[in-house]
């Protein structure tokens, strides 16, 4: 008995597991396939956002552009529950400057907050570090939920964050932010089930809180929230953050200038860029375009070993999918036909951040990966910082 039992859990075990990987695979394939059209879309509205346009076309232009970026948060959201299912979740560590985060997700919903007649602000506690290290990426995404869900259920008023410290000690500290909207509020009911995903639940989370709930206790926090009917909501959170004490001045002066960098036009680089998606070519086409650089493009791998055999390059993106030979491949026949030497700086790019991520372009052998899509400011701070670090 004990032995059909040991079987029966065991396959129950095997059987869960499978369901999961199953739906990530599903949830990779349909990541892909909407992220590609949308890396063309979201770099063209960037490129037209740049052209002579009347205060109505631009508000128009940037309202389309942060829909888009909606939908890919919508879909990270998506991925994220399945790293998460999956215990493949990582926190990545690095200096970041606490103010710059807060004015990335400011500067992101600013239309979006414009259209609906809300006026976004910060408040920073006195005395609060200007850097910290911990994972800049995912507290710009918790944010990012928080601040779009405030604007969401407000249809005229303020949206306030407010950041203090709570806790310290040699090591690190404790940040408390504080999302404050004045929208339509929510019941003790609504409450209770605000970050329980329950696709039969009446109330439907919000899958972005969910995902908010899951990053803060990843981060060593917690969250809750203060609501009334028809006067708003605060959201509270806390998360544990460590001190720069232990990193070099240089270090820190290092990643000041990185931020502050202003590409020079007369700073030439030679760039090859493997996309085989011709939407996506011509979008990252004009984006180096106008800041200065040129680029040859080609479609597969094969077609990167004939130019890397012709000459030099500065820097090669690499798309991870690509027909033929993908990205992979191609950096394997890079080492293998010794011709490292003429690509130097080798950033892969891909649509899905759950099978590829950094950690594992780099054991490949690339010195960085670009996730797509991406805003001209994110391309144009990758390459400043490779172009500075040569």
């Amino acid at each position: 008995m004990s032995s059909l039992f040991y079987q029966t859990s065991s396959e129950k075990e095997m059987t869960d597991k499978e369901l999961i990987k199953s739906k990530s695979k599903f949830f990779s394939l349909i990541n892909h396939k909407i992220k590609t059209p949308m890396n063309g879309i979201i770099g063209m509205v960037d490129l037209l956002l740049n052209t002579e346009l009347q205060d109505k076309q631009k508000n128009y232009a940037e309202v389309i552009r942060e829909s888009g970026e909606d939908l890919i948060r919508i879909i990270n959201n998506v991925m994220d529950l399945s790293k998460i299912e999956l215990n493949a979740l990582e926190l990545n560590q690095q200096i970041f400057d606490i103010k710059s985060c807060l004015e990335d997700v400011f500067r992101t919903y600013k239309a979006k907050a414009t259209f609906k007649n809300v006026k976004l602000s910060y408040e920073l506690e006195e005395g609060l570090p200007e850097q910290a290290v911990g994972d800049y990426h995912r507290l710009r995404q918790i944010l990012l939920n928080m601040v779009n869900n405030a604007i969401q259920h407000t249809n005229q008023g303020n949206v306030k964050i407010f950041i203090k410290k709570i806790k310290e000690d040699s090591d690190s500290f404790v940040l408390e932010f504080q999302v404050q909207d004045e929208g339509i509020g929510m019941s003790p009911d609504h409450l209770r089930d605000l970050f329980q995903f329950d696709l039969q639940s009446s109330h439907h989370a919000n899958l972005g809180l969910v995902i908010c709930k899951k990053l803060i206790h990843k981060m060593n926090g917690t969250i809750w929230v203060e609501s009334t009917i028809d006067k708003g909501s605060t959201f509270y959170f806390t998360i544990q953050l460590k001190h720069t004490f232990g990193i070099s001045s240089i270090e820190k002066k290092k990643h000041k200038e990185l931020e502050e960098t202003i590409p020079s036009q007369e700073s030439k680089i030679n760039i090859l860029v493997a996309e085989d998606n011709v939407i996506g070519q011509k979008a990252m086409q004009n984006i180096l375009s106008e800041f200065g650089y040129e680029a040859i493009f080609v479609s597969n791998g094969f077609q990167v070993l004939d130019k890397l055999k012709e000459r030099k390059f500065d820097m090669v993106f690499l798309d991870i999918k690509m027909p033929l030979l993908d990205g992979f491949q191609t950096m394997q026949k890079i080492k293998t036909e010794s011709l490292i030497h003429n690509a130097p700086i080798i950033v892969a790019m891909s649509t899905n951040s759950l099978l590829y991520t950094r950690e594992k372009c780099i054991k490949a052998g690339m010195q960085d990966l670009l996730s797509k899509p991406f805003q001209k400011r994110e391309l144009k701070k990758l390459i400043d910082r490779w172009n500075y670090l040569k």
